[in-house]
């Protein structure tokens, strides 16, 4: 993507890895010159021409890999797109409860694929998205998107796109 795209920045989380496909993400800015911005508790936001990107911070060493994920809203005019990455429950509670209606968003990227661990009934409350998008393989392993998150989608009279069966 990087090679492709030639991005004028990467934001990334605060988690480091020894993987041979996270120190080539690394190389590959520094051989090109990218920087990397990790958001903090001081630097929540990155303001561009036409779109704002807001952070929900709330990382902790001391969680998975997924619920370190980065939780953000990117803000383009009217439309506003939140993407939670692969958090669970108990972390959507903790952003939710610390930035309640900031959170608001037209568009969900379901967090962890549509896994029953994530899409609480909360998160959803707080965010009351028109549409969501699951991103999740055809057939995948671990039968994503769960029938329990799709209801609780429905319940909430929400849009449901998935890129199984509606592709990319």
């Amino acid at each position: 993507i990087l090679d492709t795209f030639a991005p004028e920045l990467l934001i990334k989380n605060n988690d480091q890895a020894e993987s041979k496909g996270y120190m080539e993400l690394i190389q590959t800015c520094e051989r090109y010159n990218i920087p990397i911005f990790i958001p903090d508790k001081t630097a929540q936001q990155v303001i561009y021409d036409q779109f704002t990107v807001r952070f929900f911070h709330h990382q902790s060493p001391k969680d998975s890999l997924n619920n370190n994920s980065l939780v953000f809203k990117l803000v383009a005019g009217n439309l506003s797109v939140l993407f939670p990455g692969d958090i669970f429950k108990e972390k959507e509670q903790i952003i939710a409860d610390r930035y309640g209606r900031l959170l608001d968003a037209d568009i969900l990227i379901a967090p962890h694929h549509g896994s029953r661990t994530s899409s609480s009934k909360i998160f959803l409350d707080i965010i009351q998205p028109e549409s969501v998008i699951i991103p999740c393989g055809w057939k995948n392993r671990y039968h994503f998107p769960h029938k329990s998150v799709i209801d609780r989608y429905e319940q909430h009279n929400v849009t449901i796109y998935r890129t199984d069966t509606n592709g990319a």
